[in-house]
């Protein structure tokens, strides 16, 4: 939009970069506590993830984007700015081209509560979550729900919470299907947040209404899948 970050070439593996969003494309250079982003990896060179968060910050362990080789796959993102108006890219594995479109952001003065990148269900064995609940559990399998509590975890309140914004990604699926995240407690939409085939590993950013006993409710379609979810930000009641 204004010739500023462009052309640098591959981000290498381990690598961080920090880029400017604060004052370009229509994002003022001051009362902005979180941007939405299209983030897009293009040509990465093997399997990999790419991780957001506000610059000048600790790097979370929750990734936002994941990809394999030669792959073209985009997410949405929501990521809180840093002092300087700068968000800092991390790339696991291999070398990437990243594109980074701004599509919104929320003022400091809104309802909005980003959080880092904190990562609140990880169903694969040997890692872990914020605080080591729902954990390990395994894949998911095909039409199962799986109750996941967002209130009162990674800084959350346990009450007085509306919606939760997730970045949901499903890794080793055994077939094609689709997951579904609705709120505990009512009855399941048909819509679909985050379709895959067997084999993919592939993110989708949530907004999700807050259910009963401050839960989310997933479902698997058919097969079974590792499911992982990140929360990012929170909207009140």
């Amino acid at each position: 939009v204004d010739g500023q970050a462009i052309g640098f070439g591959l981000v290498g593996p381990q690598q961080t970069f920090s880029l400017l969003i604060g004052g370009r494309g229509a994002v003022p250079t001051s009362g902005v506590d979180s941007v939405v982003l299209n983030v897009t990896v293009v040509e990465p060179t093997s399997n990999g993830y790419v991780t957001v968060y506000p610059s000048g910050t600790q790097r979370p362990t929750a990734s936002n984007l994941n990809f394999s080789p030669g792959q073209t796959i985009p997410n949405l993102v929501v990521a809180k700015l840093g002092p300087a108006g700068t968000i800092t890219f991390f790339n696991s594995e291999g070398d990437s081209h990243l594109v980074v479109d701004v599509v919104g952001w929320f003022p400091t003065s809104s309802g909005f509560t980003s959080v880092p990148p904190t990562r609140l269900l990880e169903t694969r064995a040997g890692l872990t979550t914020i605080d080591g609940q729902f954990l390990g559990a395994g894949p998911l399998p095909g039409g199962q729900v799986l109750n996941l509590t967002v209130a009162g975890r990674a800084g959350l309140p346990p009450t007085g919470v509306g919606a939760a914004i997730l970045n949901v990604t499903v890794a080793d699926p055994t077939s094609a299907g689709f997951l579904t995240v609705f709120p505990t407690g009512t009855i399941r939409p048909l819509a679909s947040n985050l379709n895959f085939v067997a084999g993919q590993t592939v993110p989708n950013l949530v907004i999700a209404k807050i259910g009963s006993s401050g839960q989310v409710s997933i479902f698997n379609s058919v097969g079974s899948a590792n499911v992982i979810v990140d929360i990012v930000g929170w909207l009140p009641a």
